[in-house]
């Protein structure tokens, strides 16, 4: 399971490192319209990404609670 945490864990820091990255360019007027859309796509794969790993954690907690199966 700690490898599932750190996967989510680093996902989630890209993501928040994209944002930041993004809004800077974006407020500088330094993007175009298509380096906008890839950066909002990435960001959607990083948190798409992420949230699969958490609901993988929260599964295997549940299941571990529920009948003692421990995966």
């Amino acid at each position: 399971m700690g490898s599932l945490i750190g996967h989510a864990e680093n996902k989630e820091q890209e993501f928040d490192e994209l944002v930041k990255i993004v809004v800077a360019e974006f407020n500088k007027g330094s993007l175009t319209e298509l380096q906008l859309r890839q950066a909002m796509k990435k960001s959607f794969m990083l948190g798409h990404s992420a949230g699969h790993s958490r609901g993988e954690l929260y599964l295997k907690k549940r299941l571990s609670e529920l009948g003692g199966i421990d995966q």
